[in-house]
């Protein structure tokens, strides 16, 4: 109970602390964020926080008789380099969070975004964990994209959404699959709903029984060269 007592005063202190390092370094006055174990995000959020407040927080331990090591120069430049990683699937987590009606045509689309900014975020870091964070993360994308890109359910509305299309994909080869899916789909819709032609006269060949059908096939028709061009 007194070591309870004791951690709660050392936590008091070095909050108390750290507003009056921020205030004597003229910086706004932040708290340290808590992780949720529900939202993965929290976590770098939490990370974020101590990462930008590192100064005030260095100086606010340092100046306390605790038994809180603080994070040495070498632990700040890993948390910097995991962030720098992290910060697209951050970027991804906020915007789909905040939509009421998530739309499964943008679930390959931001992968292989996550995809290009891994990419382009490796060669930069020095560190063995920031590497080792990279080639996991890196390793698990390239796997979903693969699984992802060959379900249809996922690749047809990937494709009919306007936004992306075919420049959605990662793989050109799996968008030209999810094309051909498409172009059965549609053939199969048309010749369900073309009804059967019986033998006709000359004179009846052009009368309104055959109209629906050419008009549901010439307007599925143009769907399909419309979200395929």
């Amino acid at each position: 109970m007194v070591s309870l007592r004791n951690s709660y005063i050392v936590i008091f202190c070095v909050k108390e602390r750290l507003v009056q390092m921020q205030t004597h370094m003229a910086r706004p006055s932040l708290k340290l964020l808590q992780e949720v174990d529900t939202r993965w995000n929290s976590t770098y959020q939490m990370l974020q926080r101590i990462y930008d407040l590192r100064e005030p927080v260095g100086a606010a331990v340092a100046s306390l008789l605790t038994d809180i090591p603080p994070l040495t120069a070498g632990e700040y430049m890993i948390v910097g380099e995991c962030l720098s990683i992290l910060s697209p699937y951050n970027d991804a987590t906020v915007e789909l969070s905040e939509e009421k009606r998530v739309s499964a045509s943008k679930v390959i689309p931001l992968l292989k975004m996550l995809n290009h900014a891994l990419a382009e975020e490796m060669p930069n870091k020095t560190t063995l964990m920031a590497q080792q964070l990279a080639d996991s993360l890196s390793s698990h994308l390239r796997d979903e994209l693969h699984q992802l890109q060959s379900m249809s359910i996922m690749t047809l509305p990937t494709l009919l959404d306007p936004r992306f299309k075919t420049l959605g994909f990662l793989s050109q080869t799996k968008a030209t699959e999810a094309v051909k899916r498409l172009t059965s789909e549609c053939a199969f819709i048309i010749n369900k709903h073309t009804p059967p032609q019986p033998a006709t006269t000359a004179s009846q060949a052009e009368g309104p029984s055959t109209s629906s059908g050419m008009f549901f096939m010439l307007y599925t028709g143009l769907i399909l060269i419309y979200y395929i061009k």
